[in-house]
């Protein structure tokens, strides 16, 4: 092993955050305020130390150094994340890594549920959200953590139809809650990412983008056409690139395209 593949990577981080929310919830630590700065850093390289020692324990690495490197890069990742926390006292968690439509039995949210998500125009939902908090006049906000660079546009939306966690992550809380969302943010939260944020506001036009990208992707399941048609340098870091090859890009130039001007619509979105 030369490094931690991104997902792995990513898992740690996730179930790194959730459980140190909640134990901040635990503790009447939120929102978490420079004065706690030390106590809540020593909390989180213990949590990061315990579950780092449950992967290694599962994935048994072959090079102990290369583990222990990327753990520490891990380290300074999540304590710039911490640093970030404390400037964002206005919000105070009321979901982590909230999951609906799924197994409840998981380590996730205690408000979780194994229903999905019932969206008025018949769609069905499921996931899990790592963040939804609440101000005090009660609107709420959805996070969804990343952990790999920052590759979208300032006004995204829904990133071209590959970045839907903001806006339907959104619809589903506010189904379940019966309470209104003003905004979903992306948070890439890592030095690789910048530590930067993409907002989302949640107004008409958004929620109805959310709908739009739901529709075409229903009717292409619907009637069975999902071709492999990829976008220009989506390929280069796809992690499916080994089953598809190197030249599914050019190979989809070559076919019809009248057939994917659903596909292209759904490119065209923000």
């Amino acid at each position: 092993m030369q490094s931690i593949d991104p997902v792995t990577r990513g898992a740690i981080f996730h179930r790194v955050q959730a459980r140190f929310v909640r134990k901040c919830l635990d503790n009447s630590w939120l929102p978490l305020s420079p004065a706690r700065l030390q106590d809540a850093q020593a909390l989180l390289d213990d949590i990061l130390d315990k579950i780092a020692g449950e992967f290694k324990e599962e994935l048994a690495p072959a090079i102990e150094r290369v583990w222990q490197d990327e753990i520490e890069q891990m380290r300074s990742d999540v304590r710039g994340w911490l640093l970030r926390l404390t400037e964002q006292n206005s919000w105070s968690p009321v979901l982590v890594e909230f999951a609906f439509g799924l197994p409840t039995d998981d380590g996730y949210d205690p408000a979780s549920t194994s229903d999905p998500v019932h969206l008025a125009e018949g769609f069905l939902l499921r996931g899990i959200i790592d963040l939804a908090e609440q101000n005090a006049s009660r609107s709420l906000r959805v996070t969804d953590y990343k952990t790999g660079k920052d590759r979208t546009e300032e006004s995204v939306i829904v990133g071209r139809g590959e970045l839907l966690q903001p806006v339907l992550y959104s619809l589903a809380i506010e189904r379940i809650r019966k309470e209104s969302v003003s905004e979903a943010r992306l948070w890439y939260c890592t030095s690789t990412g910048g530590y930067s944020e993409r907002v989302v506001p949640m107004n008409d036009s958004t929620r109805s983008c959310g709908s739009e990208v739901l529709t075409i992707i229903s009717h292409a399941v619907e009637t069975g056409f999902l071709p492999p048609a990829p976008r220009e340098g989506a390929c280069s870091w796809c992690d499916f690139r080994a089953v598809c090859g190197p030249n599914e890009e050019l190979r989809a130039t070559r076919k019809d395209q009248k057939p994917l001007a659903a596909l292209f619509r759904l490119r065209e979105m923000p």
